[in-house]
């Protein structure tokens, strides 16, 4: 079978799209929780450190550039270590995957399907993801190109009705309490989203471009910069205590808007934005597991994984978060040292030990 070909435009705007993901409605009340008015600060703090970690992954990705993340482990650390390695990226892929069909399932039964069985919306859209990864990559962001416009369309226009609501004074005091609070959420914003874009080592060599590490950091800062708006719209307008108190700040957000008589109550837009986004999110991480499992087991068509993998997958979406309150406290705890873990401290050691490698044979 022919490996996927994409272009650097497609990457660059399937990774905004991955960014803008399910983070468009957790991470303004995550970060303010964290850091209060200086949540904004936080905010750039950690988009600046996501970047910074691009600049990692992509260095990572030039030790074995036509290879992805998985084979790269195999090559550097062997066949026995490097499937080991492999599994545990492929169960972050899939850990990951299974709390974001959480987060638009609890999206859901809160706002809008309220009476809705969880197990029938889980079935609905992991059905559409499995028949999205079936078609391939190219399918996928093919698919990406052509709601980009609209999902940055709906967001000027979102931003846009926003503006006479702003008051400036909720983001004073600035820095009240130190700089403590504005490194926990900065650590929060860069596990949530920008570590997880490690998954875009397993796409990276379909790219018909030599281009990839620019494409990966352009769409991370696309991506960060309008999660960074949302989160100063949440607190300009909701204030501090108004975006913390909220699950869903920015759909929230949405529904206080009244802008003249004619134009109230757009959080079908935040609705609109935040499906298209996490569903190609969503797909990217099954996709990336999909394959990933293939490559461990040696299939040479992922697609006869897809269905048994969709299963695992909605049980585990079913059980992996009891309520909210388990999975803000997840977020801001344990999740933080195990993506660290496994998005920045592994490689590292890969990167280390390739090199290595590569001077002893040389001498």
């Amino acid at each position: 079978m022919e490996p996927p070909k994409i272009s650097a435009t497609q990457f660059t705007i399937i990774v905004i799209l991955f960014t803008i993901g399910s983070s468009i409605l957790i991470i303004p009340s995550g970060l303010a929780a964290a850091s209060e008015q200086d949540a904004w600060i936080a905010g750039i703090v950690g988009l600046t450190g996501g970047l910074l970690v691009i600049l990692l992954f992509n260095a990572l990705s030039k030790q074995t550039p036509s290879l992805t993340l998985l084979e790269s482990c195999e090559v550097i650390l062997g066949k026995g270590l490097g499937k080991a390695l492999s599994l545990v990226y492929i169960s972050f892929f899939f850990i990951l995957a299974s709390t974001v069909v959480w987060d638009l399932v609890n999206f859901l039964t809160t706002h809008i399907l309220i009476e809705s069985p969880i197990e029938v919306i889980s079935i609905l859209f992991i059905s559409l993801v499995i028949f999205a990864t079936r078609l391939g990559l190219e399918t996928i962001v093919r698919c990406g190109e052509i709601f980009f416009p609209w999902v940055i369309g709906l967001f000027f226009l979102w931003m846009l009705f926003t503006l006479p609501d702003v008051k400036f004074t909720n983001l004073l005091p600035v820095m009240e309490d130190g700089v403590k609070p504005i490194w926990n959420g900065a650590t929060l914003s860069m596990s949530i989203p920008y570590l997880q874009l490690i998954v875009f080592l397993m796409i990276s060599p379909a790219i018909r471009s030599k281009k990839t590490g620019k494409s990966l950091f352009l769409g991370t800062l696309v991506g960060g910069l309008i999660l960074l708006t949302i989160t100063f719209a949440c607190l300009l307008v909701l204030g501090v205590n108004g975006t913390i108190i909220q699950s869903h700040p920015s759909y929230i957000l949405g529904k206080k808007i009244s802008f003249g008589n004619f134009v109230q109550r757009i959080e079908v837009i935040v609705a609109i934005i935040w499906m298209l986004t996490i569903f190609f999110k969503l797909v990217v991480l099954f996709y990336a597991s999909t394959i990933g499992f293939a490559q461990v087991l040696g299939v040479k068509e992922y697609r006869i994984l897809t269905f048994p993998l969709g299963i695992i997958l909605l049980v585990l979406s079913l059980v992996v978060f009891p309520n909210d309150t388990y999975a803000n406290e997840i977020a801001t705890t344990s999740w933080i040292p195990y993506s660290f873990t496994i998005c920045i401290i592994l490689p590292l050691l890969l990167i280390l030990i390739a090199r290595v490698k590569k001077k002893a044979h040389k001498v």
